[in-house]
């Protein structure tokens, strides 16, 4: 009798370690949820900025002479004169906006809008020219291979894609002229090895290298059917992307 209480009291001691150590894995299994929940609420950043032109008046001034000459090069009437005419050019109101989310990880998007009243610009003598509102829109994205897929040239680019769309401020026979791009690019890393032989305080991140940004843009504007106008047109750009972390550091003397 004694050997089998022995044995119950041995397996219930058994039975209550398992227990508990089933409950601290679940317990530490709850935790790590949850502060990988915690983690994943904090790797996306958002950005919002905006711009304002108020609206200005630019003082200047303004010669104009304007003559008509005969066959023998001698003045034969005076159409206009104007001799230093003072006034000013209002330039009218602008606005601009964008927003940005990224994500720690390999992507981001952005958005941008722009407005501004050219229909009320106005000259130096004060006549209006024939300018329609301005007004654009675009959108674009970028995206990192993940870093886990490997550190080479083709994971650690940062491909791009973009569209915008504005209305110009002029006028082509009596209707308003339309812009229509999209644009391709990358920015491609150099120096991803001997970055940090180069500078000690570079982050070994893909995102602090510095890079070539070339970026190849298709577009139209105007059309034929309404403004008997049309231009077709690429671009391409090239830009670089320099960072370096200790350029506003104070050198300290020993």
């Amino acid at each position: 009798m004694k050997e089998e209480s022995s044995r119950k009291f041995i397996n219930a001691n058994n039975i209550s370690a398992r227990i508990d150590s089933l409950s601290g894995h679940i317990k530490s299994l709850k935790d790590s949820i949850r502060s990988g929940e915690t983690r994943k609420k904090h790797t996306y950043t958002l950005q919002i900025g905006g711009t304002c032109n108020l609206p200005s008046y630019i003082p200047t001034s303004q010669t104009i002479d304007a003559y008509t000459y005969s066959s023998n090069y001698i003045v034969s009437d005076s159409l206009s004169e104007y001799l230093n005419q003072k006034g000013s050019i209002y330039m009218p109101l602008g606005l601009g906006g964008s927003i940005e989310l990224a994500s720690e990880q390999n992507w981001k998007i952005a958005a941008s809008a722009e407005y501004r009243q050219w229909s009320k610009f106005k000259g130096l003598i004060g006549t209006n020219d024939s300018l329609t509102d301005y007004m654009s829109f675009g959108i674009g994205g970028q995206i990192t291979p993940r870093r886990e897929s490997g550190n080479n040239l083709w994971t650690t680019t940062n491909y791009r894609l973009g569209f915008r769309y504005s209305q110009m401020p002029y006028i082509v026979n009596g209707n308003k002229v339309d812009r229509i791009g999209f644009s391709i690019g990358a920015g491609i890393p150099i120096a991803q090895k001997d970055l940090r032989l180069i500078n000690r305080y570079a982050e070994p991140k893909a995102k602090n290298w510095p890079y070539i940004d070339v970026a190849l843009e298709f577009g139209k504007e105007g059309t034929l059917a309404k403004n008997q106008l049309q231009q077709q047109y690429v671009v391409l750009s090239l830009g670089f992307h320099i960072f370096e972390v200790n350029w506003f550091q104070k050198h300290k003397l020993d």
